[in-house]
């Protein structure tokens, strides 16, 4: 019995941890105006360049707005409100688990007006500590990993995603 209820919980584990890898990624920033004091209720909108399907937001009383769970790709981020110039920003590029941190400074001027910018946000992450690499599937195929015991793990279910084509050998030495 409790070797089932300690798989059971083996497995929960493993699974749980599957589910905290991702493939989304969030937009995060404030807008101030001119002079530098935030400007709460601006709707933020994201357009996913790819499939044009859109997310909105509100920035709050701090001027501050999140878009969460973005799928990755390339963005255009439009803000806008009464008493300010629209604005757009093309070219948001986001990757696999990235916060981009895009603040925006609108200008006073008619909604009606546009200002735009063709630029990426900056690469550095400022929002979480983590450090990240995105790699080819060329990289992980054919890059062998030493095991304990010698043996070589082939990463064949990474391209293929099938089971293993010929089993791991593994080594056990006994002392004599």
């Amino acid at each position: 019995m409790k070797f089932w209820i300690m798989s059971l919980s083996v497995m929960l584990l493993i699974a749980r941890q599957g589910c905290a890898q991702s493939d989304r990624a969030s937009i995060a920033g404030t807008i101030k105006d001119p002079s530098g004091a935030v400007i709460p209720g601006v709707e933020v909108v994201v357009t996913q360049a790819n499939t044009s399907i859109q997310k909105s937001s509100i920035t709050n009383a701090l001027g501050s707005y999140t878009l969460l769970n973005l799928p990755i790709g390339p963005y255009t981020l439009t803000c806008s409100k009464d008493g300010f110039l629209r604005y757009e920003r093309f070219g948001v590029k986001l990757a696999i688990n990235q916060v981009a941190e895009i603040d925006i400074a609108l200008t006073l001027g008619a909604k009606t007006e546009i200002t735009t910018v063709r630029r990426d946000p900056s690469l550095l992450q400022t929002q979480t500590s983590s450090i990240t690499a995105n790699l080819l599937n060329s990289a992980l195929t054919e890059a062998p990993l030493n095991v304990q015991g010698g043996a070589i793990l082939r990463l064949s279910c990474l391209n293929s995603c099938r089971a293993w084509k010929e089993p791991i050998p593994i080594h056990t030495s006994t002392a004599a």
